[in-house]
Formats: C-alpha cells, structure tokens, sequence
C-alpha cells in the first residue's frame, strides 16, 4: 500500500487532462451497479471468489469503506451523481421524474470538452425520457427485443451481458481520436433474480449473490476491451453502487421506502492514472461528491454550486480530513401511500432517522440498527436535528424545481412491470404524516398477497391484504386490491364498500371512479344516473383516463346515441390508442348507423391491439374474409 500526495496526483492527472482544444486527456469509464449492497463485494468483506474484477480494481485504487447515497432509488441517486446536487435541488427525488434542462451533467461538462461520451443502460428507469441522456452522444436505451429478459411479464432491463455487448460494439468504433467518458450500468442485482447459469450455483444458490457474480463477470469484460486496446493505463474507472438492497433486514427485501445502511450505503472504487493502490478511505463520503472528485481529476472549471466535496484531499496526507455529516431522503412512501417523508443525518457513528418520529442509532455498538437509542440521548438528536435542517436549507437553496403532475400510463406501466410502486401522490413535506417504518410491513404483505393471487391462492392472499390494511388503514393500494378480489367474488356489495373507502383517501383517483361506476352498473343490471355521476368524476379527476371514456361512450351507446358514443370512444383512443375495449365499442356504434366499412376496420383494430381480445374475434369471422380484408386496407 502506497500514499500520493494530493500535489503529485493533481500534478499527473492536469498534464494529461484536455484542454478545450486538446484531445489528449485521460479516458472515463463510470460504473453504477444498481441494488448493490456493500457487504455483497469481496473488497467489503463478502467471503468467497464471487466479485475477482472489482477486488482487483479496488487492490489498484482506492476503496471507500463509508460511502452513501442520497435516496435508495436508481433515478434521484444517478440524478445526483450526475449532477453533484442532492435531490432537492435537482428535482428528482422519485423514479419517473424528469431531470431538469437547467442541470448540467458531468456528460454535458466532458463533451465541452471534446470528449466522446456514451451510455449504456439496463433498465428503462433510466431511460432518457427521464433526462439523464443530456450531454451524450450516445445513449443506448432502446434495445432488441432479444435483449430484454422474460420473467411473469416483459421487464424493461436487459441483462449485463447485452450491456457489455454493446459497450464493446461502441468501443471498437468509436473515435479515437478523442477521450471518451463511458457510462456502463448494470441492473442485475435488481429483482426479478434470475442468473444465468453457473452463477447461482457458483453462489452457492443465493439468487442475489450470483447476480452479483454475473454483473462482475459483464464488468470484467468491459475492463478487459480497454485493457486490450491499451487504454486502460490512462482511463480513470470508478465504480459504485446507485443504493443497496434490503433483503429482509428491517423487514425491507428491496429497497426505496426505509433509510437503514442496508439500503443507503453502497461501495465505491475508484482508480485513476498516478492514483493510490490499495488505499482505503474510512471517512464518510457521499454520491454527491462523485462529479466534484471526478472534476478535480479531469481538470473541469469549478462551480460553486455544487453541492458535493472533492475527495481528492482524502487521498492526501497533508489534505484536510474533514468529515462532514451524510444525508439522505426517502419520498417514497410520502408519493406512494401519503407517508411521512423519511430524512436520515449521519455524524460519525451516530444517525438520526426522522420520519413523524425519530429513531437514533449507535453504529458503533449496533451497526444493525436494531435498537432505537433516541430517548436516552436527547442532546445527540437535538444535534443531528439542527445538522439535518441545516443540509435540507442548502439544498433547497439551489431548487430547480420538480416536475409534478400524473405520469403518463407508458411511465406507470413501466416502474410497475420493474417491482416498484407507481407514484400516487405529490410530495408532501408533513412529518405530521404516518412514520413509514412502521407502516410499511404493509407493503410487504401487499407484496405477497399480490404474488399468492398469481399463483391462485386467492383466500391467503385476502387474508394478506386485510393484515396490511389493518397495519396502514388508507393505504390506496391495499383498498384496491381487496375491492378487487371482492369483485372476482363477485361480492359487489364489499367491493363498493372499498372502493368508497378508498375515494375517503383520494378523492380524486379516477380509476376507482371508474370501478365505482361499474359496480354500481352491475348492481343495477342497467346504466343509472349513479354510474354516469362516477364515469364523468373519473374522467374530471384525470382527463386522460381512457377506461372512462369508453364507460361513457358505451353509455351514450345504450341510450340509442351513437355519434355521442363515437366522440367519447374517440377520447379514449386519443389517450390509449392500444386499447380495445375503445375499438370495439366504436365497431359497435359503427354498425348501429350501418357504416359497414368502418364498422370492420374497428373490430380489426381492437384486435391488432389485442389478439386475444375474444369479443372482436368472434364478430370479425361472421364477415366474409375476403371482404374484410379489402375493406379493412386503408384508403
């Protein structure tokens, strides 16, 4: 183990980074392993040979034992990295917002510099309808469908040897005339776990453990291309995790509600052209510090505003050691189910964990966070408290803004079909609220309730989801999910009574609205002025709700009114062109003023947006078939 100075290492690094007219400069290779937890990666303690590639960087650079981020999410933490902002400030403080344009990103930096800049992403989390695509050339979120991986339904990830894949694809073309800065992200660690073969088995059958292994293997392949170029020798490489993953501690299995370092910890390697081998760095350091380091290194202008610290006087024996202390948030449950936002403040080995109560914890004695030592220490959470308004003031200083509002169906459908909970509310920073540990078993058993319907178990999961109902009594999922298994139970009574207990928590939930209609339809036998009353609310609460629309127009259609029906079933199409439910009912009006031609074009779009759609597929045959098609070819 050797030290640098923190002269020599800027000295090194500044006579090879580019100026604006140079091409000449040190590369950029910048790994984030998404779910990765510290104690899974041998350089952090894990035993065995599971993770050689980041062991062997770690050994030729430097390991941060504290490093933290600012949310256990992939969105706001990568949003922070890179940005050098915390959450506040750059706006994304959940999955599915947007990065603000007034942000300037470490890629937009390096391309000013002439750098070619690329990125690689493995899930659609990250995709650039998020923003995170400003300031590259290249950003790869669009992939085959060869590339994206089958579980229960279509996940949008790909696997990290398609990652690698493409990397090495760039890599071999790109420009070399240039330094390049190379973001690779690998999402494997992230559920559903499913390693390829001999991973797991490598792992000893933890599922977890050999996703690690594979991502380590996809991570060697990359290090391997720029190694064989020769290249490697003047790249800087870091690699670091966007937050951890619960797997059962705290009762949590993954990750976003809760603050524990389960989740928030995450390891960081950095290793860079005359860097330190072998060194480790005991001292707190934050995701939010990534772009500043990195800006030291590559010789970027200085900018005030950001939030985060260079960490190159860490590595320097005469550079001050500083701690200061760690912060991160958790809005998660606040946007998902109207809990108390969580903030946690780290000093030392003392953290405080504020929700509408405070947990302290002595890591130093329990590093587990098992026991709660607030009231025998007043003075240190007054202290904490105070440090964690002072870091929420400065970060709210710089606030761009955030960008609220519903998120599109395409946005919903995606964070849902990735294991996460959609958004629901807008931020709300009450600690009034209900404190999210000890509400949150209920999204456990939601969890689990949802998994025992898909296998057919259909009485353990309602007795799942009345035990989470009792633990969060509003929580607005739950409420939907037992009007829902009422509904199977054709229990129309107690499926209403939920759905009106649920519209006591948002008034203002189209979907349920909707549902409410319906029941209140199937009660009757016959459309009321009860049911249109909710159809209408649905579509007043949402405007873009399609189902709602099509609830209308089949409305207008039994009430002998055709062209009515037509305009509302062309609003839900106007939203959800796929749906064919909206087609259908079109086809029907269609045929109710006799325009024949249009009539079967509908039915044959309700069926190229659903195949299987067994309304459509029984009325389409009773046409002649030669017929159909030439009059379904556009004109």
């Amino acid at each position: 183990m050797r030290n640098v100075s923190l002269l020599s290492a800027l000295l090194f690094v500044l006579a090879c980074a580019p100026a604006v007219d140079d091409v000449e400069g040190p590369n950029l290779l910048l790994v984030t392993m998404d779910t990765l937890r510290r104690d899974a990666v041998g350089c952090y303690g894990k035993p065995g040979p599971l993770t050689p590639h980041m062991d062997r960087l770690a050994a030729s650079g430097v390991l941060f034992a504290r490093a933290q981020v600012s949310v256990p999410l992939t969105a706001p933490s990568h949003a922070t990295m890179m940005t050098g902002l915390f959450p506040a400030s750059h706006g994304v403080r959940v999955n599915g917002r947007r990065l603000p344009e007034e942000a300037t990103t470490l890629a937009e930096l390096l391309r000013a510099k002439r750098y070619e800049t690329a990125a690689f992403l493995a899930s659609q989390v990250l995709s650039r309808a998020n923003g995170l695509d400003q300031g590259f050339d290249l950003y790869d979120d669009v992939w085959e469908k060869t590339e994206v991986d089958l579980h229960e339904r279509e996940q949008p990830e790909r696997k990290g040897n398609f990652v690698a894949d493409s990397f090495s694809r760039w890599f071999e073309k790109r420009n070399r005339s240039r330094p390049f800065f190379a973001w690779v992200h690998f999402y494997d660690p992230h559920r559903p776990l499913d390693p390829p073969t001999p991973y797991q088995e490598v792992a000893g059958g933890d599922a977890y453990s050999g996703e690690v292994a594979f991502a380590d293997r996809q991570l060697g392949r990359v290090l391997r291309a720029i190694e064989e170029e020769g290249s490697l020798a003047r790249t800087i490489v870091v690699v670091i995790g966007d937050h951890g993953e619960g797997l059962g501690d705290h009762g949590e299995n993954e990750h976003g509600f809760l603050l524990y370092e389960t989740t928030v910890s995450a390891p960081w390697i950095l290793s860079f052209p005359g860097g330190p081998s072998g060194r480790l760095i005991e001292e707190g350091v934050e995701a939010v510090d990534l772009l500043p380091t990195l800006a030291d290194l590559l010789a970027l202008d200085p900018d005030p505003t950001r939030q985060g610290r260079s960490l190159l006087p860490l590595l320097s024996e005469e550079g001050e050691h500083l701690e200061r202390p760690q912060y991160a948030e958790s809005f998660f449950g606040n946007v998902s189910y109207r809990w108390a936002p969580l903030y946690a403040i780290r000093e030392g080995n003392w953290k405080l964990v504020r929700g509408s109560k405070d947990e302290l914890y002595d890591l130093a004695s329990d590093p587990g966070e098992s026991r709660d030592v607030s009231f025998e220490n007043p003075e240190v959470v007054a202290r904490l408290t105070s440090l964690l308004h002072e870091a929420r003031g400065r970060h709210e200083e710089l606030e761009m803004g955030e960008a609220e509002g519903a998120l599109s169906v395409e946005q919903r459908a995606m964070l849902e079909a990735l294991g996460y909970v959609a958004p629901s509310f807008p931020i709300t920073e009450d600690e009034n609220l209900p404190h999210p540990p000890e509400r949150y078993p209920a999204h456990e058993m939601l969890l689990k309730g949802e998994a025992l319907e898909k296998e057919g178990k259909l009485a353990e999961a309602k007795v799942l989801f009345e035990q989470a109902i009792a633990v969060d009594p509003e929580n607005i999922l739950v409420l939907e999910s037992l009007a829902s298994w009422h509904r199977r139970d054709r229990n129309f009574d107690e499926e209403e009574r939920y759905l009106r207990r649920l519209l006591s928590v948002d008034g203002k939930h189209a979907p349920t609205w909707n549902n409410l209609g319906n029941v209140i339809l199937r009660k009757a036998g016959a459309a009321t002025d009860g049911a249109l009353t909710c159809f209408l609310q649905a579509v007043t609460s949402d405007s873009t709700y399609a189902p709602a629309y099509v609830n209308l127009g089949n409305t207008r259609l039994s009430a002998g009114d055709p062209d009515g029906a037509i305009r509302f079933y062309d609003k839900a199409l106007a939203h959800r062109p796929d749906l064919p439910h909206a087609h259908y009912g079109k086809a029907l009006a269609l045929k109710s003023k006799g325009e024949e031609e249009k009539h079967i074009r509908s039915l044959q779009a309700a069926l190229d947006s659903d195949p299987n759609f067994e309304p459509a597929r029984r009325m389409l045959p009773t046409y002649n078939p030669r017929s159909a098609k030439a009059k379904t070819r556009p004109n």
